[in-house]
């Protein structure tokens, strides 16, 4: 059953998936408006994808905290696709060898990931690929493929993204410790009991600090 574009735009899950050459060229360039999410980088990467026939099943612009609600977000940009699409092979090695561009390969797709301030740039970069569209097979795909950006850059990226949120200095070094000691009870989970009321209590604590900057960002938008 064909969804009624209307239907779609109305949809803020984020969790409709459709068949995109089901769609005319006009219905296509609607549906690329919605799912681009305001973003013009990721408006001419769709349309180029899509004209080639390299359709996506997944995408996302990157999110700050509090734009989708105050508790998961996403903040990297990324594109996903079929597994037939092979989408990799056409990328150059500037983009592969770039630490803050990620690859993941599961058993039904493919997907590359855009981390730090310049997803922007790295997501042009992308589109031109696809343009010139030279099969490269670069034998270092197949050695980043799954693996996790490095420690440094995503510490580097967390932080940009806090401060691009609006915590504080003192919030960010609360975050993080927050963030250790959740590293710690996994640890500890590992070799002996650890109570649920641990958890409980970590998460209370980064819920306290997320809600404090839910209520100035609220009292920033009425003018106070």
């Amino acid at each position: 059953m064909k969804y009624n574009i209307e239907d779609i735009i109305n949809n803020n899950d984020h969790k409709t998936l459709l068949k995109v050459s089901d769609y005319s060229k006009e219905e296509q360039k609607e549906l690329i408006k919605y799912f681009s999410e305001g973003s013009t980088t990721m408006e001419l990467a769709l349309r180029v994808l899509w004209n080639k026939k390299l359709y996506t099943t997944a995408c996302c612009k990157g999110h700050l905290f509090g734009e989708r609600n105050w508790i998961i977000t996403y903040k990297e940009a990324y594109f996903a696709f079929d597994r037939d699409v092979n989408v990799l092979k056409y990328l150059s090695n500037e983009l592969l060898s770039n630490p803050y561009v990620m690859f993941s390969d599961t058993c039904d797709s493919e997907s590359i990931y855009f981390f730090g301030k310049d997803k922007e740039k790295l997501i042009l970069k992308f589109t031109q690929d696809i343009m010139m569209q030279r099969e490269i097979n670069s034998e270092y795909l197949k050695t980043k493929m799954n693996k996790p950006i490095t420690r440094e850059i995503y510490e580097e990226v967390k932080r940009d993204y806090y401060l691009e949120s609006g915590f504080t200095e003192e919030e960010i070094k609360e975050l993080n410790r927050i963030d250790i000691e959740y590293l710690i009870l996994d640890e500890q989970s590992n070799y002996t009991y650890v109570s649920e009321e641990e958890y409980d209590n970590l998460w209370n604590k980064k819920q306290s600090i997320y809600d404090c900057l839910k209520t100035r960002k609220l009292s920033k938008k009425r003018g106070r």
